[in-house]
């Protein structure tokens, strides 16, 4: 790669970075929520608490995937009269864990 690309893509990385760690208005509700949640600890039983906590996690990871793809929309479409094409998609998810995916401890020879 170019060195002069580099520094510029390097750069717009550098200015981007700030913008996708700041809170979004979707981000502040799901942490009064999860603030709120953290204050009914004792009123809720543990499942339930542990079940709702969980989705705002789930909540929160897919607001930082929509703001990543918000930005590669932009960076798309600005990129587009400079003869840049480029495809906006949306952040990588990460896969969880399959059922049956641990591993079990063989059994212990028998003497």
């Amino acid at each position: 790669m170019d060195n002069d690309l580099r520094t510029i893509v390097e750069k717009m990385t550098k200015e981007l970075q700030p913008w996708l760690d700041r809170p979004s208005e979707t981000t502040e509700k799901i942490a009064r929520m999860r603030q709120q949640m953290g204050e009914l600890d004792g009123a809720l039983k543990a499942d339930g608490l542990r079940t709702a906590m969980k989705a705002l996690d789930e909540a929160e990871s897919e607001a930082k995937r929509a703001r990543m793809k918000e930005a590669a929309e932009a960076i798309t479409e600005l990129c587009r009269p400079l003869g840049v094409r480029l495809d906006a998609r949306d952040a990588p998810k990460r896969s969880g864990r399959k059922p049956g995916s641990k591993k079990t401890a063989a059994p212990a020879p028998k003497s």
